[in-house]
């Protein structure tokens, strides 16, 4: 018990170092910004009621680490996972996700990203036509 009250504890600190690391950069005029060459996800034609997994890459083309918070899908037919949490200027980061729809025809989710951008909240369009 001693031992995980002492993880809590240091996570804590390091988390408040990187928010406040991050505070510092916004400050300075210096701050992440989540850039995506492909406009979103387009996933064609997929089949209906079957999951369709896809793996949206982003980079992180700011002068700051992009630290994101969260993200999910906007709709129920859209389930996110996360993966580099914690990306530095010029590097890449990615967002695994699953569309399972029981609706034929054009698709439209949207990936909700929480991050530490000027904008806190930005949005992914996820396209598909289901038959």
């Amino acid at each position: 018990m001693k031992a995980l009250s002492s993880i809590l504890s240091t996570l804590g600190l390091v988390l408040t170092l990187i928010l406040a690391s991050g505070a510092a950069h916004a400050q300075s005029g210096e701050f992440p910004i989540i850039s995506d060459k492909t406009r979103g996800v387009n996933l064609g034609t997929i089949p209906l009621g079957q999951p369709v997994e896809f793996l949206f890459e982003f980079e992180n083309t700011g002068n700051a680490p992009l630290l994101i918070q969260h993200a999910r899908g906007s709709r129920r037919d859209l389930k996110i996972t996360l993966f580099d949490q914690f990306v530095v200027p010029g590097s890449f980061g990615y967002i695994d996700g699953v569309v399972q729809t029981h609706r034929p025809g054009f698709g439209l989710s949207r990936i909700v990203i929480y991050s530490n951008t000027p904008y806190q909240t930005q949005y992914v369009d996820v396209r598909w036509v289901a038959e």
